[in-house]
């Protein structure tokens, strides 16, 4: 895809982009992800039927789902959206900075709920869209195998794959 740079979506981008690298995470994951997340949207377009504008929000939730990493891995979906909605870097609207910080909050933990903060303040519609948003960044998330593979190999040392015995089934 070649992006048009005086387009409004390059330079939304970008400067979510430019944001973004003021904190430590794993950006080529979060890349990874966002491109997942496109195709899972296009793919999924005749079941959800939601905008060209809800699939740029996907893409900017996706490339900084992670950025709450930086203050540590507890609760960094809830981080990363309270970043993503305060931040006065951003030149986007409250309203935008809200859908994207939202979809970043969803990507795990619970689903969406009247409960949450920014949530109820939606419109009907909106929730809806932020409910198919985050389910496809969590998809797109999990179904990166180069952090699953990474993530084993971390928790699981070599010695311990190898001296593991075989099930006998009788």
């Amino acid at each position: 895809m070649r992006w048009d740079t005086n387009s409004a979506d390059y330079i939304m981008i970008s400067a979510w982009i430019a944001f973004s690298r003021k904190f430590r995470y794993d950006r080529r994951h979060c890349r990874r992800v966002a491109l997942l997340s496109r195709q899972l949207f296009d793919q999924l377009k005749p079941l959800h039927g939601l905008s060209a504008d809800d699939r740029g929000l996907l893409y900017c939730a996706a490339l900084l789902h992670d950025i709450g990493w930086h203050y540590g891995a507890k609760d960094h979906h809830k981080k990363a959206m309270r970043l993503i909605i305060n931040s006065p870097a951003l030149k986007s609207s409250r309203a935008e900075k809200i859908k994207i910080g939202l979809i970043a909050r969803y990507h795990r933990g619970s689903l969406p709920r009247l409960a949450h903060p920014y949530y109820p303040g939606l419109s009907r519609s909106d929730r809806r869209a932020i409910c198919w948003l985050g389910a496809m960044l969590r998809l797109a998330d999990g179904l990166d195998n180069r952090r699953i593979k990474k993530d084993l190999l971390e928790k699981v040392s070599k010695r311990k794959i190898l001296s593991l015995k075989p099930l006998r089934l009788k």
